[in-house]
């Protein structure tokens, strides 16, 4: 029996449901009557028939409860509300604010992932267009909160320029500031500048808007354009200054000490920034009018204060509680098995991870001035910590360049982590900080192809032509910009594809588990893996400052491990400088050969201290470098002072992103025949190219020892390479070559670029570039160099010979035959290319044996020997099978 409370209650409730103010007469009647689930329940059930009427009253209650921040049960009546719209098929307005409702209310939880699944289903109604525009913008928040800054960028600027069209001047001034937020977050001199375009749009609408309250947004947007310049893009000490005093302000009018905080504490910044002691007094007075929601922040800030002024044990006091405050944990130990889901909740995501450096570098510095080992294994147990943050903050962002951001920021992390290893003698951890720190966005894509490779050729080509859409899109940019119309549908074609990738991963989900897990190889694996013939070194550079850095090496034969930590001194920089630049010019003078061989000695005895070359001689030695030394030749360092005492005449060199990367990617195979492809275009005036007519001669060299597949002049086209990039297991290409920021490959008919490559499958046991600076392009910190080689081993190639400057023609054409004719008798890759060095320096003289004319070719990735002979092992094959044939006949005669 319902009792006269629920009947005057219900009454109420359906006598409003339709009027306008019917949420406000649910918020007015529950101060006076409870309406608790079980109330709600008990309303909903008498209400005989599931209709529209039955849909705007569980739309009330879920408003009710939202309100009342109990979003479980907002969700709930919001559910009901749907799943009745749904079955009834009133899709309307009512239906697209239900779903943005939803999304909102599971944002709120912080569960990010629920609440953009929620906002795309409102978009996809194309229904209510103001929701919808906010639900893009809404999705862009979410990619904000979980630290994917630049898939949040797209969303907010989609979003904000549909709200100009359908929504409110207040909306828009709204997200224009959230968008500047995030630009600020992903600080790049390009985000920032297009953030504070978007602020100063922002401020020419305040005059225009009615909003009562637009002092809120005032104070929002003038605490924004003193961030902006503040940055050290845009830093004008003065601007902020005015900027963050009309913000605080407009706290004071308001009596809004919460905000307040957080311009106070900004402001403390700026003037740290001006190396003022003012700083610390406004961080003070931040903390002290602090309501929890900033505080972080402001700990942070006083972190890297007392860090600046040396007093490294209050730098990190200060973290530890940022850190803490930051992910709302309680307790002090915060090393404790982080879930995924908490490293989401983090109420900052960039200031977690700079608060987690400020604390390893105090701890550094601890240790340098009271040399207690403590400090540098808490350095340690605190790395393996901001690795699981970071790593998850990499798997849950969708864009790429968000995910080269966060590798960049843990790159410093590493950077310790491999030092205090070092010092601790920790070779276990010395070895997987060294592999953790390189190419592991590279092993993710390679896993992923693999896993890929796998799956029904039907969904292998639709993952193919998604691709080809973008890459299509992108191809249509006139002076490096596309059009607006372009943008969308860019935005429109990356989003069909990430739907698609996220229903493969839902119907095969150990293809992303497999990239979840991505991890280095065990220690213990490493080195029971070793052979008896070969040697790894591992080394990094640690830089704290202009005069200060650290080198340390990781010596692993299959006998011992061995590390080093060699100090680097300024005039140490110098001479590695000094190498460096002479490799790029022939050795012409005796001044110039004296100068390199002395850097070049200099060098070698900075990487192969105490003798370790003894332990190394004969040995193939897989260097796996620093990710800023990717293109530093080994091989042509000098042992001694004896005439052309190089490196490479006591061992075989080879390169490796990582010992992990081998593994991985000596995973991703499919059998192929062993078909060899040579490409020289030699003629490039389609192309408005110098014509390379010695490269002519080179391919027609390769092609006739290896019987390969000749694709000379107008035939070495675009769409022959691509043919041949999926059957061949040899491509050799004999051509012109960029490596700027977009690093090409040139054909007769056009060229290949990165991003082709990334697009494209191969099968590829080796690919040889011999082309100009084939090795080099845009190196990203903690990943390594986005260059040709890395295209290729993304697209599922073995190995690659690439180069590292401008190649000699005549040398280039020497050592690629001898290369290839040492391939052909049966040597692994990497004896094949040092041999043909070898060579090369016992056939020339002179300035001809300056390392400029030889030791540009290096090897990367697999190096085994490889099959070139497929005719005579299929012949071989066929005879074996005709003699057994012959000795069954004869049997059964007998």
């Amino acid at each position: 029996m319902i009792n006269n409370k629920f009947f005057l209650v219900f009454f109420l409730f359906v006598t409003s449901v339709n009027a306008q103010y019917s949420k406000d007469y649910i918020l007015q009647f529950s101060n006076k009557l409870e309406l608790n689930e079980s109330t709600i329940d008990s309303i909903l059930t008498s209400i005989p028939k599931k209709d529209s009427l039955y849909a705007k009253a569980a739309h009330n209650f879920s408003f009710y409860h939202y309100k009342m921040k109990n979003y479980e049960l907002a969700i709930k009546y919001g559910l009901l509300e749907l799943d009745v719209l749904d079955k009834n098929e009133l899709f309307n307005n009512d239906y697209t604010n239900i779903l943005y409702n939803l999304g909102r209310y599971y944002y709120f939880k912080n569960q990010y992932n629920k609440a953009i699944g929620f906002y795309s289903k409102a978009i996809k109604t194309n229904i209510y267009q103001s929701k919808i525009a906010q639900s893009y913008c809404q999705i862009g928040e979410c990619y904000f909160k979980k630290g994917d800054y630049y898939n949040s960028s797209d969303y907010f600027k989609k979003g904000i320029k549909l709200l100009e069209k359908h929504g409110e001047k207040i909306s828009v001034i709204s997200q224009c500031i959230r968008y500047a937020d995030n630009c600020n977050k992903t600080n790049t001199k390009s985000a920032m500048i297009s953030g504070l375009v978007y602020l100063k749009k922002a401020d020419s609408l305040v005059p225009l808007s009615r909003y009562k309250k637009i002092k809120n947004y005032k104070k929002l947007l003038y605490n924004t354009f003193g961030n902006f310049y503040s940055s050290d893009w845009l830093y004008d000490f003065e601007k902020a200054k005015t900027y963050y005093n009309k913000s605080i302000t407009i706290c004071n009018s308001l009596n809004d000490n919460r905000f307040k905080s957080n311009v106070l504490m900004n402001k403390g910044e700026l003037y740290a920034k001006a190396k003022s002691d003012s700083s610390l007094f406004f961080l003070n007075k931040s903390l002290d009018i602090n309501n929890d929601d900033f505080k972080f922040r402001v700990l942070e800030n006083l972190s890297n204060y007392y860090y600046k002024k040396k007093q490294y044990k209050l730098s990190a006091e200060n973290s530890k509680k940022s850190i803490i405050n930051n992910l709302f944990f309680e307790d002090s130990n915060f090393l404790i098995d982080i879930s995924t889901n908490e490293i989401l909740k983090a109420k900052d995501k960039r200031s977690l991870i700079q608060a987690l450096f400020e604390l390893l570098k105090s701890y550094y510095y601890l240790y340098k001035n009271n040399n207690q080992k403590e400090y540098l294994k808490d350095l340690v147990k605190t790395s393996l910590f901001a690795e699981k943050v970071v790593k998850t903050l990499v798997n849950e962002s969708k864009n790429s360049r968000t995910k080269f951001l966060w590798r960049s920021e843990v790159s410093s992390i590493y950077n310790l982590a491999i030092e205090a290893s070092n010092l601790l003698n920790d070779k276990a951890s010395l070895y997987y900080f060294n592999e953790a720190n390189k190419a592991f966005l590279l092993q993710q894509s390679i896993i992923q192809n693999s896993g890929l490779l796998e799956l029904p050729e039907t969904i292998l080509a639709k993952e193919q032509a998604l691709k080809n859409i973008i890459l299509s899109i992108e191809k249509s940019k006139v002076n490096n910009d596309l059009t607006v119309n372009q943008r969308e549908a860019l935005f429109d074609a990356k989003n069909k594809y990430e739907a698609f990738k996220d229903s493969i991963f839902e119907i095969y989900p150990y293809i992303k588990e497999s990239i979840l897990d991505t991890s280095p190889v065990s220690y213990t694996s490493f080195k029971e893996e070793i052979k008896k013939d070969e040697a790894y070194l591992h080394f990094s550079i640690n830089k704290m400052s202009e005069q200060q850095a650290s080198l340390s090496l990781l010596f692993s034969t299959n006998l011992k491990v061995t590390n080093f930590l060699v100090n680097l001194t300024k005039h140490d920089l110098e001479q590695i400088a000094i190498y460096k630049s002479f490799l790029l010019k022939p050795l012409q003078s005796s001044v110039d050969l004296n100068l390199f061989k002395k850097a070049a000695q200099h060098v070698f005895k900075l990487f192969f201290p105490d003798d370790i070359l003894k332990e190394l001689k004969g040995k193939h030695l897989y260097i796996i470098p620093d990710v800023k030394y990717e293109n530093f030749p080994f091989e042509s360092l000098v042992v001694s002072d004896k005439l052309n005492d190089y490196l490479i005449h006591y061992l075989d060199v080879s390169y490796a992103y990582s010992f992990t990367f081998l593994t991985n990617n000596n995973n991703y195979r499919k059998v192929t025949d062993s078909s060899v492809s040579v490409f020289a275009p030699v003629d490039f005036s389609l192309l408005n190219l110098n014509n390379l007519s010695s490269s002519y001669d080179e391919a027609v060299g390769v092609s006739s020892i290896l019987n390969a597949k000749l694709y000379l002049k107008n035939k070495a086209t675009k769409a022959n390479f691509i043919k041949e990039l999926a059957t061949s297991n040899v491509i050799h290409l004999s051509t012109h070559a960029t490596s700027n920021s977009t690093p090409k490959i040139y054909f007769s008919d056009t060229s290949i670029d990165l991003s082709d490559l990334y697009v494209y499958k191969s099968n590829l046991d080796l690919v040889v570039l011999s082309a100009c600076e084939t090795n080099i392009g845009e190196t990203k910190v903690g990943e390594g160099t986005l260059n040709l080689s890395r295209g290729f081993f993304t697209s599922g190639t073995k190995s690659v010979v690439s180069s590292l400057w401008n190649v000699n023609d005549k040398s280039s054409s020497f050592i690629m035959e001898s290369f290839y004719k040492e391939l052909k008798a049966g040597k692994t890759k990497s004896k094949a290319l040092n041999n043909a060095k070898r060579d090369y320096l016992s056939k020339h003289s002179l300035s001809e044996l300056s390392p400029y004319y030889w030791s540009s070719f290096i090897l990367i990735g697999d190096t085994n020997t490889i099959n070139l002979n497929s005719f005579n092992y299929l012949l071989i094959s066929v005879l074996i099978l005709l003699f057994m044939l012959i000795i069954i006949f004869l049997k059964k005669r007998g």
